[in-house]
């Protein structure tokens, strides 16, 4: 696909026209999470990362609707902001609402883990609404805000923007190495 991109931008064919949900190529490619093709529109086709579509979602809320840490954190490095709402009022903190572990990925980057959304509700509401018939997943709730809480008193933050972009799960959170 990115082959084909290339190929495409070379023949010169505009890599900023957008379909009628104001989807441009990059963003088609993030959703789908083809992110060779990301890549080469980004880096070689200098494609318009800072766009959204028509509810207002950027890259990073389509990264955080999927899970997508290790890209995240790519994109923010660039300079892609992490509390850009949606037409909604939606943070990507408030998309990653199925993937814990994006939220604190996103807490511990600097997103603002307590803005709310039109509704007036935190990530952490929306999470203990979707899982509150789930017991154990309520507590993860409360040790992912306490983790989080926890990294912004001691400073973490710096530290964990800084590592390289060695993702690597661990059980009971997440981790980088040097």
């Amino acid at each position: 696909r990115a082959r084909i991109v290339l190929s495409l931008y070379k023949w010169g064919s505009e890599v900023d026209v957008t379909n009628s949900n104001n989807e441009t190529p990059i963003l088609l490619a993030t959703r789908h999470y083809h992110m060779t093709t990301v890549r080469a529109l980004r880096d070689e086709c200098h494609a318009n990362t800072m766009i959204w579509d028509t509810n207002g979602d950027t890259i990073m809320h389509y990264l955080a609707n999927s899970g997508h840490n290790k890209e995240i954190i790519e994109f923010y490095r660039l300079g892609m902001p992490l509390n850009m709402p949606n037409f909604k009022g939606k943070q990507p903190v408030h998309i990653a609402v199925n993937h814990p572990d994006t939220i604190e990925t996103l807490g511990k980057l600097g997103a603002d883990i307590y803005a709310l959304t039109k509704d007036g509700k935190t990530v952490f509401d929306l999470m203990r609404e979707k899982y509150s018939n789930f017991r154990m997943k309520r507590f993860e709730v409360d040790d992912i805000e306490a983790r989080i809480r926890k990294a912004i008193r001691s400073g973490d933050l710096k530290k964990i923007a800084s590592k390289k972009l060695k993702y690597r799960p661990i059980e009971g959170g997440w981790s980088y190495e040097s």
